[in-house]
């Protein structure tokens, strides 16, 4: 049961964050760097936001590195969940729960820990 709510969730976020990406761009055009570090550099509520979200990546792309074992190749592609965010977060998670059959423990920790 709880894999399947994962997987919705991650479907739903990953589509949200897509529709509202591309709304945003329609809108404003793909310059995403100005406004966050002019925000960000303001010290605004607009700004620590943009702090906030910036540690969460970080955190995020820590324990994506932590859980595939510090490899070679999760060190490569790291980037792609710091800069991707919730976006490439959300479909590793989908396409992981597939992978992990189901099991949330090696999911969340990698197999080796979770055999542990």
């Amino acid at each position: 049961m709880e894999i399947k709510v994962i997987r919705t969730l991650s479907a739903t976020m990953f589509l949200g964050i897509v529709a509202y990406t591309l709304t945003t761009v329609a809108l404003f055009g793909v310059d995403l760097v100005t406004p966050f570090f002019t925000d960000l550099v303001s010290l605004s509520w607009p700004g620590q936001f943009n702090f906030d979200f910036s540690l969460y990546l970080i955190l995020s792309t820590l324990w994506y590195v932590w859980r595939n074992g510090f490899t070679q190749h999760s060190l490569m592609t790291a980037p792609v969940i710091l800069i991707g965010g919730m976006c490439a977060l959300s479909a590793y998670w989908f396409w992981l729960s597939y992978r992990v059959q189901g099991r949330i423990d090696v999911l969340l920790m990698g197999q080796t820990r979770a055999t542990q």
